[in-house]
C-alpha cells in the first residue's frame, strides 16, 4: 500500500465533510450525528437530544483512501439546541486504520410477510411502539422492510416476522431508507445486530424453500389460489346460465 496512514486530525476533518457520520455508543446504541465543522481534533455537530449526554463514548468508521479507519470519541459538551436536536462537541482520543476492502452485500431473496416492529432507539417512534410492515427481502445481514412509519438511519428496531411459515426475530439497525412507489411507505433497509447462529440458520432455512418454491411466497401461493377459484367462479356461471336458457 503507497499511501501512508491518515492522521487522526485528517481522519475528524473527513468526519466534518461528510456532513452525517453514524456512531456506536458505549451501551450498544447507534447515533446518528450532522457534523458542521471540526478544529484540530474536536468534531461539532447536532443530533438526537435524548440520545446523547456529556462523557458518552462513540465509536465511528469512516473511509479515506485505502484505509478504513475507526475512531473513538468522547462527547466532551452537549447543550440545548432545540426541542429534539443538541449540539455537541466530540474530541477524538486515537484512531485504529487498517486496509480497506470493499464489503460485498449478500445476495437479498425477495420474500413476503407481514412483520411486527418493536422500536428500542427510534428518532420518530416512542421506546417500545409497535407498528406493522412487511418484509419484502432478506439476506445473511438483515432485512428490507417496507414500512409506513417514519424510521431514519440508526435508528434501533426487534422485528418479528414469518417468512414461508418460518418464524424469524432480530434485533436490527436501519442502514438506508430510500422512497417507496406505494405512497406514503418507504424502503427501510436494516442490518442485524450481532446476529446469533439461531437467526442466520433461520435464514439458511428460509433461503433453502425459496430455491424449493423458485421464489413464490406462501402468501403469493394463496393469492394465486383465491384468483383461481374466483376466476373459476366467474368462468363457471354465465355458461350454467346459457345452459338453463
Amino acid at each position: 500500500m503507497g499511501q501512508m496512514q491518515p492522521s487522526l486530525e485528517r481522519v475528524v476533518d473527513r468526519f466534518a465533510q461528510a456532513g452525517e457520520a453514524h456512531f456506536s455508543n458505549d451501551s450498544g446504541g447507534r447515533l446518528v450525528v450532522t457534523t458542521s465543522r471540526s478544529h484540530g481534533l474536536s468534531l461539532y455537530g447536532t443530533c438526537d437530544r435524548y440520545g446523547v449526554v456529556g462523557g458518552m463514548m462513540l465509536v465511528g468508521e469512516i473511509v479515506i483512501d485505502d484505509w478504513s479507519c475507526k475512531v473513538e470519541f468522547v462527547v466532551e459538551r452537549a447543550v440545548f439546541d432545540t426541542p429534539t436536536t443538541a449540539r455537541i462537541q466530540l474530541e477524538a482520543l486515537f484512531v485504529t486504520c487498517s486496509p480497506w476492502r470493499p464489503r460485498r452485500r449478500a445476495p437479498r431473496l425477495p420474500v413476503r410477510g407481514l412483520s411486527s416492529v418493536r422500536a428500542l432507539w427510534c428518532q420518530s417512534v416512542a421506546d417500545g411502539g409497535v407498528f406493522d410492515s412487511v418484509a419484502v427481502a432478506v439476506s445473511r445481514e438483515g432485512l428490507v422492510l417496507s414500512s409506513w412509519r417514519p424510521l431514519h438511519p440508526g435508528d434501533s428496531i426487534w422485528v418479528r416476522t414469518r417468512l414461508y411459515g418460518i418464524l424469524l426475530e432480530a434485533e436490527l439497525w436501519v442502514e438506508s431508507v430510500l422512497p417507496s412507489d406505494v405512497e406514503d411507505y418507504a424502503m427501510v433497509d436494516c442490518l442485524f445486530v450481532d446476529p446469533s447462529s439461531e437467526v442466520l440458520e433461520t435464514v439458511a432455512r428460509v433461503a433453502a424453500i425459496h430455491e424449493e418454491r423458485d421464489g413464490v411466497a406462501l402468501t403469493e401461493l394463496d393469492d394465486v389460489r383465491r384468483a383461481l377459484v374466483a376466476a373459476g367462479e366467474r368462468d363457471s356461471r354465465p355458461r350454467l346460465l346459457k345452459r338453463l336458457a
